[in-house]
């Protein structure tokens, strides 16, 4: 896996450069990181990304859901945040 985090992390970077997407990216765990790249190649199923993790595709949904929900949060946090400014 730190081979498809070192290769994609700039991508991600290039995508959420001022929009604080790629800090937000960038603080998931790890394994949220991965099902939640993996996830978005079009490919790639839950259940590839699973047996590419080594886990069933359940725990692939769920990661992906608290990927969303960390990331949700914390664009929302960086939104009220600004508008207090």
């Amino acid at each position: 896996m730190d081979a498809a985090n070192r290769a994609t992390r700039p991508v991600f970077e290039a995508l959420g450069d001022g929009l604080g997407i790629y800090h937000a990216i960038s603080r998931l765990p790890e394994r949220q990181y991965d099902a939640l790249l993996f996830n978005r190649f079009p490919e790639y199923s839950n259940a590839d990304t699973a047996a590419v993790m080594g886990i069933n595709p359940g725990t692939v949904r769920v990661l992906v859901h608290q990927a969303h929900s960390k990331l949700r949060k914390h664009t929302l946090l960086a939104v009220s945040e600004s508008d207090e400014e």
